[in-house]
């Protein structure tokens, strides 16, 4: 009798209840016919065997599964059939007493991890070393940035796609005592994950949204005895899956960065509100920006220059009020770099579209369509990037705070 372990190992599933494609082709392997070469991941089917006696080498080898009828070793001639073991092998003539089952775990299908690789900022990863030891050691090559990968079977696969977390707005208090606290925090970035059918040696794209950058420096506020820089937080990027011709799979929205104070007309050293998380739907948050196309900015008050950028979609630039926010975040299909800042308080947004924060205002998320900022004078709130999900048995949610982005591939034959 041989039963498989469902990959969630909450069941035994009969050898029988099993797709002609799952079969074994030999009766020590419960799997597809390929497998990883570095397996690293748990057992996606375990094996059981029940033994009730010993096999000579010969018959084991020649041994078919018919009901009624098998070949005599050696000659064309039919033999009756006769009694055998739970495997479906004769046995010997003596049947020792049986033994217990055995449960042994088998090589299978390790997931590709797809992560920055160390770089953070408003550009993607200059070299692949960082894989170097994993299932993607000699298997990614990269185009200012962005990640090609081949596909290495033809078959079934998850894909899960992280945004990357908004950076907080912070204060540093240097009056002597150099303590560090958080004003606002930027948004979560979006979870996504589906499955797809995918064809041997189809190529793909593969951006890795970076968190937003925390400004180099802010506003002061206080004498020489007191003083406290606050700071808000640029937006994080979008993770992006697609085919090479830019056809999407799964994107998975960044974070709005957090605000800070507004230093100036503004009271209070917590004005500001916390980055909106990366948006499950396609819509990026504030300001109705369009599908697949960057954030916009946008304001309750007529005349107010909102100061941060927003953050870009697949297809459309971010945009920047060009005083604080010199650079507008870049689309996945331009490169997919994050907004830059300038002036005093300078917080790139992360590489996957982020918007750069502006003064007191954190940056909008990259994603499917890019997260929008409103603003005021004494207010403000950064959107999350929109998601996307071309998948079947399509799941979403939340990543961490502070997370940079992350792309997990995982076969299942």
């Amino acid at each position: 009798l041989k039963y498989a372990v469902d990959p969630d190992l909450k069941k035994i599933i009969p050898l029988r209840n099993l797709r002609k494609s799952q079969m074994p082709s030999s009766l020590e392997l419960v799997l597809p016919r390929k497998s990883n070469p570095n397996p690293i991941s748990p057992s996606k089917y375990t094996q059981i065997i029940c033994w009730t006696s010993t096999f000579d080498s010969l018959e084991r080898k020649k041994a078919t599964h018919s009901k009624n009828r098998r070949q005599r070793p050696g000659t064309s001639l039919p033999v009756k059939s006769r009694a055998r073991s739970a495997n479906g092998f004769r046995p010997n003539k003596t049947r020792p007493a049986k033994r217990p089952c055995s449960l042994a775990g088998i090589k299978t299908y390790a997931p590709y991890i797809f992560t920055n690789l160390g770089k953070e900022g408003h550009e993607g990863p200059a070299n692949a070393r960082g894989y170097l030891g994993t299932t993607l050691e000699g298997q990614v090559t990269l185009n200012a940035g962005i990640q090609m990968w081949q596909v290495p079977y033809t078959g079934t696969y998850i894909i899960e796609s992280r945004g990357a977390a908004g950076a907080n707005g912070t204060f540093l208090n240097i009056s002597g005592n150099g303590f560090t606290g958080t004003l606002k925090r930027g948004g979560l970035g979006a979870k996504i994950s589906g499955k797809f059918w995918l064809t041997h040696g189809t190529l793909l794209k593969i951006l890795v949204g970076q968190r937003g950058m925390i400004g180099t420096y802010g506003c002061r506020r206080g004498h020489i005895h007191k003083q406290l820089f606050f700071r808000a937080g640029g937006g994080g990027g979008g993770s992006f899956v697609t085919y090479v011709n830019n056809t999407p799979l799964v994107i998975a929205g960044g974070g709005g960065g957090g605000g800070s104070s507004c230093c100036g007309a503004c009271v209070g050293i917590a004005d500001k509100s916390d980055g909106d998380s990366g948006q499950l739907g396609v819509l990026g948050s504030r300001c109705n920006s369009t599908v697949g196309n960057g954030g916009m900015l946008c304001s309750n008050e007529k005349g107010y220059t909102t100061e941060a950028g927003s953050g870009a979609g697949l297809l459309g630039n971010g945009s920047s009020s060009l005083k604080w926010s010199i650079r507008p975040a870049r689309c996945f299909v331009d490169g997919g770099t994050g907004g830059t800042a300038g002036g005093r308080p300078s917080g790139d947004g992360g590489f996957g579209g982020g918007g750069g924060h502006g003064y007191a205002h954190g940056g909008g998320g990259g994603g499917y369509t890019g997260g929008g900022v409103w603003a005021n004078d004494t207010s403000g709130i950064a959107g999350g990037g929109g998601s996307f999900n071309h998948g079947f048995d399509k799941k979403s949610g939340y990543g961490d705070a502070l997370e940079h982005g992350l792309v997990k591939i995982v076969f299942l034959g």
